[in-house]
C-alpha cells in the first residue's frame, strides 16, 4: 500500500502486520499527533474501511479503488 502516493495529507504511516482485518496501523498528519487505526474491513482490488478512536469518537472512513 502506496498511502502517501494518494492521500497527500499524510505526514508519515505504518501498518503494524498484514492489510487484513484486525490490524493496526499509525498515521500522523503534518503537525499533528499521531493516530491509531485499525483495518475493519478489507476487500481486496475494492477497497477497505478503517476505525480511528479519538476520545468518545469513532471515524470509519470508507475508501474505495477508484479513490486511491
Amino acid at each position: 500500500m502506496r498511502w502517501k502516493d494518494w492521500n497527500a495529507g499524510i505526514d508519515t504511516i505504518e501498518i503494524h502486520g498484514p492489510f487484513a482485518v484486525g490490524t493496526a496501523f499509525s498515521m500522523r498528519s503534518p503537525g499533528q499527533d499521531v493516530l491509531a487505526n485499525t483495518l475493519v474491513e478489507v476487500k481486496p482490488f475494492e477497497g477497505f474501511t478503517d476505525e480511528t478512536v479519538v476520545g468518545d469518537t469513532r471515524v470509519l472512513v470508507k475508501m474505495r479503488a477508484e479513490q486511491m
